[in-house]
């Protein structure tokens, strides 16, 4: 097993961890270089210099704040959904989803599962399913299309493919021809920031078409910087989810994060973020690391990886620090995941390319 390292502060590009000498920093999840953004900290600490630390209360109380309308407003535009409404995390957006597929879609409707689904969006039940995605998603659709019986048909499924970074091709569903209703929900936690236009997610790059709902859930947490989860769809959904004790129940997260949420989208830094990531993941492209055969991607995404675990230690010998390790149980096998993010230099990338493919 690979040795934990232990580090006091959050990396950026790089990180010095304890009893190492500073270390290139190609892991994490945090693809848009926001952990030490000088304006994206700045909105932060004016976000908590006016709404204060935490809101410790019911967002269905008497009193309410108006920055988590505001955000959820902004972020819908930004996401290409109609409404948005924001929890506490991307676990909880998926969780609470569920919980409710059974007062927001009317009886009788049918879960269908893709391969390897995060657990945020396995529910009671779940079995996991074999094979590949697309092989799943074209089966299903002759399946959904074929049946007879009038019944809604929920799809769960991944935005991208985690930890094994695989690419999902969403156009497939256009090729539904039924007129039964269709709900599909999408874990888009990998995709919010770095996929589709301007990094604007996975439902904003699929085709509306007439019987086909689109739900996407997930952390902001990783692409866009915020600790938080969201649920992103259609408004007559979202009120009823908001309209229950799972959602008044439970604390939202930090006000000053929403803050820092509306800040950024309208300021357009998460734009500006999103093509210094292309910027970087283009070079790479050009030096030919996305072509070799120790490692698994596809063109225009942040992460790389391999089961080669030798590659994890090669790195760490020219002080690069991947990530290597059992997910998203113990009884898993490591992957190696290497992420590019936006605030890497063209020099640490040069480094990077020199070391894998010298």
């Amino acid at each position: 097993m690979n040795r934990i390292l232990w580090a006091n502060a959050v990396p950026d590009r790089s990180v010095l961890a304890e009893g190492q000498e500073e270390m290139l920093w190609f892991t994490g999840t945090d693809y848009l270089g926001l952990a030490h953004h000088p304006e994206f900290l700045h909105f932060i600490q004016e976000g908590l210099s006016q709404l204060g630390t935490h809101y410790g209360s019911s967002r269905n109380n008497t009193l309410r704040l108006k920055i988590y309308e505001e955000a959820e407003t902004l972020l819908a535009g930004y996401l290409g959904a109609p409404a948005a409404l924001s929890v506490s995390s991307g676990m909880w957006a998926g969780q609470l989803l569920l919980k409710m597929l059974c007062h927001i879609i009317p009886e009788p409707f049918q879960v269908h599962y893709a391969p390897q689904v995060h657990p945020a969006i396995a529910g009671e039940g779940y079995k996991a399913e074999a094979g590949s995605w697309k092989g799943w998603a074209e089966e299903l659709i002759q399946k959904i299309s074929s049946e007879k019986r009038k019944s809604t048909h929920v799809i769960l499924t991944d935005g991208v493919g985690s930890p094994w970074v695989e690419k999902y091709d969403f156009s497939v569903f256009q090729k539904l021809e039924t007129d039964q209703q269709v709900v599909l929900i999408i874990d888009d936690s990998h995709g919010f920031g770095i996929v589709g236009d301007e990094g604007r997610g996975t439902q904003s790059a699929i085709v509306p078409q007439p019987g086909l709902d689109v739900i996407s859930v997930g952390s902001m947490n990783k692409g866009l910087g915020i600790p938080g989860g969201v649920i992103a769809g259609d408004s007559r959904y979202l009120h009823q989810i908001r309209s229950s004790g799972w959602f008044s129940g439970a604390s939202p997260f930090s006000p000053a994060y929403a803050y820092a949420l509306v800040r950024m989208i309208r300021s357009g830094i998460y734009q500006t973020q999103f093509n210094c990531l292309r910027q970087n993941l283009d070079f790479l492209e050009k030096e030919g690391l996305f072509a070799s055969p120790d490692w698994t991607g596809f063109e225009g995404y942040p992460v790389l990886c391999s089961e080669n675990q030798r590659l994890h230690q090669k790195l760490m010998d020219h002080q690069m620090l991947t990530s290597c390790f059992a997910y998203p149980t113990a009884q898993d096998n490591p992957v190696v995941r290497l992420v590019i993010n936006a605030s890497h230099t063209q020099s640490d990338l040069k480094k990077l390319g020199s070391v894998l493919l010298s």
